[in-house]
């Protein structure tokens, strides 16, 4: 373990990239993303003071009063982007938000989960790491028996009607989530209910509206969310299965839902909608991070969205509310964090561990304290736009079938300084022998040792 660990090391402080963020025509780079991050950062503190941003809720309120219930959501939404775009919890204001944040009454979905996120940011040496398994056993209990989220909990006896929405439920997940990957267990149950009410949710055409029923009329940004919701589910169900090569891989919901986002993505509107387009681009960028997935078809979402965000900022530094401002920048700061894998797609067998990369820099991440990504990439597009990463990683339990064309590309991808690493998925003799015979046709003057 000291040795794989050391290794790890290495890669992460002498081998990876910068993450870079450039389009194929070059007309802009990873400075005018780190330049636009510091342009809102300085806006969002700009419209700090004594702790919080400013909130729509009173405090004290309580549900069923008629009041808005999501008092403490601004403030955690706009500390959950500063501490990912870099704010050491550390600095003087940000210490007193989270103080702040600590003592706050929250009885909102929306306001629990995202200071769950805020929690799930923090060291695991901070005081207020404790605090992540409150809310998310807050947000456990707020979900009602179909795994559905309301703006505040029902009440003993209340029935929940239609006052349930999918904006709410995929909150209320992503606090749980967020726990999860700080090593919070959460009952299976749960996760059995969420999945089934997101897949009964689903619309006929792969996507989904606002709420369940079947005239509901798909749109981008619940789209979005119900695809990186059913992701979520299917990791924390189905991982096991997923090491010994038994779950369905190609997950039907999943596989629609993707379907619906590849016809019609977009990076400058939330499709079929023409409002909330920065709450669509997070919702994207969620799926991105459940997923794996760079690119929708073959638009690189991350390029694309950030272009768009580029010309749209203000001079001040802000993309309209101090809201919208906040997923922006949680948007941006995707992309600098390193990809320190591409695993590649091609015609076979290529995920029976849909999981792997996913799980491993999950690891690092969290053992190393230094976020890195990983992401999926198919033989479509060109070989430069792999360099993302610096280590693409091939799976299969079968003999992958390359064409002379693809075998040059990943000749290519190597002669350019990428590193290929391949792996028999449930250790099957068909895919390693065939790789054997690939690096002999891509390299046949060195033998593979």
């Amino acid at each position: 373990m000291y040795a794989r660990t050391l290794a790890l090391s290495l890669v992460l402080e002498c081998f990876l990239p910068a993450a870079t963020a450039q389009t194929a025509d070059g007309d802009w780079d990873d400075r005018a993303v780190e330049a636009a991050v510091q342009r809102a950062r300085r806006f969002l503190w700009s419209r700090w003071s004594k702790g919080h941003w400013p909130e729509r809720a009173r405090p004290g309120v309580t549900a069923g009063t008629g009041e808005a219930p999501n008092y403490g959501g601004r403030t955690a939404l706009c500390a959950y982007a500063l501490l990912a775009a870099g704010e050491s919890p550390q600095g003087t204001r940000m210490k007193q938000t989270l103080q702040w944040l600590a003592r706050a009454p929250m009885y909102g979905t929306y306001a629990r989960a995202l200071r769950a996120s805020v929690w799930a940011m923090l060291p695991r040496s901070s005081p207020y790491r404790r605090l992540l398994r409150e809310d998310v056993a807050w947000l456990v209990r707020a979900a009602d028996a179909k795994g559905r989220y309301n703006y505040t909990p029902l009440a003993p006896g209340e029935e929940l009607h239609s006052r349930w929405d999918n904006s709410n439920s995929q909150f209320g997940v992503l606090g749980v989530w967020a726990g999860t990957r700080r090593g919070i267990e959460v009952p299976r149950g749960y996760w059995k209910a969420v999945e089934k009410y997101w897949r009964d949710a689903q619309q006929l055409d792969g996507g989904w509206g606002y709420s369940q029923g079947r005239g509901a009329g798909s749109y981008g940004s619940m789209t979005a969310a119900g695809l990186a919701t059913l992701l979520i589910c299917f990791d924390n169900l189905y991982s096991r299965d997923f090491i010994k090569c038994r779950a369905q891989t190609d997950y039907p919901p999943v596989v629609k839902g993707l379907g619906w986002l590849n016809a019609h993505f977009s990076a400058t509107a939330n499709p079929r909608r023409r409002s909330h387009y920065y709450y669509y681009l997070y919702a994207v960028e969620r799926v991105g991070l459940a997923g794996g997935y760079k690119y929708f078809g073959r638009q690189d979402w991350y390029k694309l969205g950030a272009r768009n965000l580029l010309a749209r900022q203000g001079q001040a530094g802000n993309w309209g509310t101090i809201v919208e401002t906040a997923f922006a920048l949680l948007f941006l700061v995707r992309g600098r964090h390193p990809v320190l894998f591409n695993k590649l797609q091609y015609d076979g067998a290529w995920n029976c561990r849909p999981r792997d990369l996913a799980n491993l820099t999950r690891w690092i991440s969290r053992t190393f304290e230094k976020p890195v990504n990983w992401q999926i990439i198919h033989l479509g597009v060109p070989v430069s736009e792999w360099h993302d990463a610096p280590i693409l990683y091939i799976s299969g339990a079968t003999a992958p079938r390359f064409s002379r064309q693809e075998l040059e590309k990943l000749r290519q991808f190597v002669l350019e300084g990428g590193v290929l690493f391949s792996e028999a998925a449930c250790s099957r003799a068909a895919f390693a022998l065939a790789m054997r015979k690939v690096y002999a046709r891509l390299f046949p003057g060195y033998e593979l040792k």
